[in-house]
């Protein structure tokens, strides 16, 4: 206790011999008014008087237990409203972490995260002036008090001043010394690395070798990738590399080795790449910027930052480390691929989903084309590996364009079927126009899964679910659970018929499989699923009663994409349970409009191009039929659909055509859809039959539109027409003739 007590004690002389003390009491009149107030009886000598004053009590008592006086001393700080100049100089002579404790003080809330925020808002406008920082430098040189003052001030301003330090380091001033600036590199610490880290790549040796100092200084195994090109590197020069290599002995993390030599330093950048590369693709969301991306200008002598998301940081971060893999390896097919698939990911993303890439002289994909496609199935093998789908649709595009159409038989093709088969449905549908692209003339392996592909993207806007549960009420009770959520359902009761609708449905979502669901198990029907190239991305959840979901989920942790959930009848607590599941399964980030929109645009085009090129033997068109006869009343899509139609031999295509022509004789298309039926039914025969064929008759009689009767009139002849109606033509004749 009385440890404790003297302690204490020793605490509160401390505290008090840091101020200019003013005696307590009633404020004199005219005083400060929020010094007036009466206070909790405080454990100090004396009030503080000054804002930094202020402060310091407000750390010091709340450490001692006491938050209500803290929060008093705070208040009567905050009511004196400082100037932005004192703001900026509590921040000065606080640093920054002073006031991220204070606004996550719950005791001192909201006050404490108000204050906080007020002193940072004033420093982002005054405080990181240039001017200011690099008065701050001109002051190391002063006198000794200014000196020590100065270089406090800079480190306690915090990772805001590394630029200008920086670039003061670099084109130094007269009465520099670089030595004192490393020293102010130093005292900021880890938030200075990446600015560091950037600074590195400099080509300016003698620069550069500045920066590896201050990295060294600050002695974080963070830095010991980025010391690898540098340090191992023989394109390097001499006196940074030797450095450098110096700074990556020092920084080694226990768990590694220092590299040998350029082989082993660009195996161990491959794996930070690859690293970096996963990461990417486990953050594929659409996240706004969060993260500074930064890069040194020599040109500037300056820093350079943009502001990116967290996917965007990831694959630059990918990308630069796979280049120095490549550069210390050049001849290595793995850090070529690894090399070309984050670059191809880094262009692609800056261009978005719905564009292509840059074209034309040093661009990407102008390098990647001339790289050869064996390079670049090997990096669209590993962006389908990591499951980044910047990179994959990258490889795609170039791949389209200069892949021999035999490959789709070969290795290309293994890698193309893979793509078709991956969770995000834009990189199916790219690896669907890149097949379609290599104008293959026979048959091969994936070419089915291409119009599979297509058809699905013309009903993008559908959302469907297949709900397979033996008990009919409950799967009809689920389905309006599911309904609630935008889904069309489709129920069935046996496990293989729902397996087919899942399959054969290409606007199909997910799949909700009932515990009792039997012939095959549960397990085999999930691998049934799994299996299918058509389901194989598809959820699967299954639902039953909460008691068996330890003993399901074993058998699901072991199938992707798959999960459990409690059945209930309560409709709220059902979707509760699904929607995370929903979400988290969908594509990665869903499909915009716009998106949605150019992939039907495009696959009613492909389907029609099918057609028009007459190759129906290699891709068959008759799996689109659905697809297409429900895309016939999109505007934007008819034209291409017919022509679609008009090649697939069935009486359900020819019909499809007959009414969306009677329905639209009014429109524009309603010629073009005429002339689209002539050519089906002289291609196939007339396949309608009863009401169909009456309809098609009104149409060539009574049609107000002249174009579409002109159109029909070479298919009277197949209608057989009656001797009544024949003398009825040949009428028309006679007074035509007249």
């Amino acid at each position: 206790m009385w440890r404790a007590l003297t302690v204490l004690t020793v605490l509160l002389l401390l505290f008090s011999a840091t101020f200019t003390l003013a005696q307590t009491g009633p404020a004199e009149e005219g005083g400060d008014a929020a010094a007036a107030q009466p206070v909790e009886d405080s454990p100090l000598l004396r009030d503080p008087e000054t804002p930094l004053e202020r402060l310091k009590a407000v750390d010091l008592v709340l450490r001692l237990g006491r938050p209500k006086l803290a929060k008093q001393y705070l208040e009567q700080l905050v009511s004196e409203n400082l100037s932005d100049d004192e703001l900026v100089s509590l921040r000065d002579e606080l640093g920054p972490a002073f006031f991220v404790k204070l606004s996550g003080a719950e005791a001192l809330q909201p006050l404490g995260t108000q204050f906080a925020n007020s002193v940072t808002k004033a420093f982002a406008e005054r405080g990181a002036n240039p001017e200011r920082i690099n008065s701050l430098i001109d002051d190391l040189t002063g006198k000794p008090a200014d000196r020590v003052a100065a270089r406090q001030t800079l480190i306690n301003t915090g990772k805001v001043v590394v630029p200008v330090v920086l670039t003061r380091l670099y084109q130094a001033r007269p009465g520099d010394d670089p030595d004192d600036l490393i020293e102010v590199l130093r005292g900021i610490g880890k938030p200075a690395l990446p600015m560091l880290h950037a600074a590195v790549s400099s080509q300016n040796p003698d620069f550069a070798s500045k920066v590896v100092e201050a990295i060294e200084r600050i002695g974080s195994t963070d830095s010991y990738d980025y010391l690898l090109y540098p340090a191992m590197s023989t394109d390097v020069p001499t006196g940074l590399r030797l450095r450098a290599a110096t700074a990556l002995r020092s920084l080694t993390p226990p768990e590694l080795s220092a590299p040998r030599d350029a082989g082993s330093a660009a195996l161990q950048l491959m794996g930070v790449g690859m690293e970096q590369y996963l990461r990417a693709a486990r953050l594929q969301t659409k996240d706004e910027a969060n993260a500074f991306l930064w890069s040194w200008n020599d040109d500037k002598a300056e820093l350079e930052w943009e502001e990116v998301t967290a996917e965007q940081h990831a694959i630059a971060t990918a990308e630069q480390f796979a280049r120095q893999a490549f550069l210390m390896w050049p001849e290595q097919k793995d850090t070529q691929a690894l090399f070309l698939a984050t670059a191809l990911a880094k262009a692609k993303m800056t261009t978005g989903e719905t564009e292509g890439l840059p074209t034309g002289p040093g661009t990407v994909y102008e390098t990647a084309q001339q790289a050869g496609y064996e390079v670049v199935t090997r990096s669209l093998a590993i962006s389908l590996d990591v499951g980044e789908r910047y990179g994959a649709m990258g490889a795609l595009i170039v791949l389209g364009g200069i892949t021999p159409s035999r490959e789709l038989n070969g290795k290309t093709g293994e890698v193309l079927q893979q793509a078709m088969n991956a969770a995000d449905i834009r990189v199916q549908f790219a690896a669907a126009i890149a097949a379609l692209r290599l104008r293959a003339e026979e048959p091969y392996p994936s070419a089915n899964r291409v119009v599979e592909i297509l058809s699905r993207a013309l009903v993008a806007d559908e959302k469907t679910a297949v709900i397979v549960d033996p008990n009919p009420q409950r799967g009809a009770m689920v389905a309006g659970f599911l309904n609630e959520m935008g889904y069309d359902s489709i129920v069935r009761t046996e496990t293989a018929d729902g397996f087919r609708m899942a399959a054969e449905n290409t606007a199909a979502d997910i799949t909700l499989l009932n515990l009792n669901v039997s012939r095959p198990t549960l397990r085999a029907a999930l691998a049934a699923f799994r299996a299918d190239s058509r389901t194989k991305s598809m959820p699967v959840i299954v639902y039953g009663p909460g008691e068996f979901r330890s003993k399901v989920e074993r058998v699901t942790s072991r199938t992707d994409r798959s999960g459990y959930i409690s059945y209930t009848v309560l409709s709220r607590a059902f979707i509760r349970q699904l929607l995370p599941i929903a979400r988290k399964y969908q594509p990665r980030p869903a499909l915009t409009l716009d998106e949605r929109l150019q992939q039907q645009k495009y696959a009613a085009y492909w389907l029609a191009n099918i057609a028009n090129e007459r190759r129906e033997d290699v891709y068959p068109l008759d799996e689109a039929e659905r697809a297409l006869i429900n895309s016939m009343q999109n505007p934007d899509l008819t034209e291409n659909c017919l022509v679609a139609l008009s090649s697939i031999p069935t009486a359900t295509a020819q019909n499809a055509i007959l009414e969306t022509l009677h329905a639209n004789t009014g429109d524009p298309q309603a010629t073009t859809l005429a002339q689209g039926l002539v050519t089906h039914v002289r291609r196939f025969g007339l396949l309608l039959r009863g009401k169909q064929l009456n309809q098609l008759y009104e149409l060539m009689t009574n049609s107000e539109n002249a174009d579409v009767r002109d159109a029909l009139a070479s298919l009277s002849g197949m209608l057989s027409p009656t001797p009544k109606a024949s003398a009825e033509t040949l009428k028309r004749l006679t007074v035509s003739q007249q």
